[in-house]
């Protein structure tokens, strides 16, 4: 079981994907209550912030969380190992040609 204040905290990523122009940088806020999350999502790329943060929410089963936004277009899947998060990150509905891996280490 995972601690409660486990993934709580804000959380950063620099990853690639070529369908957002190569270089990306991700700033993830996370409130872990229980086995619930809530928390924010942004995205940068070409040194720009996508267009405002995603609202998130979901929950652990297991070791593994799911998040999505409320309309479910932007889905985040992960787990806690070795004090970072290894996430699976699908930028929107059925686009899976456009997600991507992203590990997460705590934000200074």
């Amino acid at each position: 079981m995972v601690r409660a204040d486990s993934v709580s905290g804000r959380w950063e990523s620099r990853s690639r994907n070529l369908a957002f122009g190569g270089e990306l940088y991700l700033r993830l806020t996370l409130e872990q209550r229980g086995d619930s999350l809530t928390g924010t999502l942004v995205l940068e790329y070409r040194d720009n912030a996508d267009e405002a943060p995603k609202s998130l929410a979901g929950a652990f089963s297991g070791d593994r969380f799911k998040l999505a936004d409320r309309g479910g277009f932007v889905q985040l899947f992960g787990s806690l190992r070795n004090g970072k998060l290894e996430t699976r990150i699908v930028p929107g509905r059925a686009a899976e040609a456009s997600a991507f891996n992203a590990t997460f280490t705590r934000a200074p």
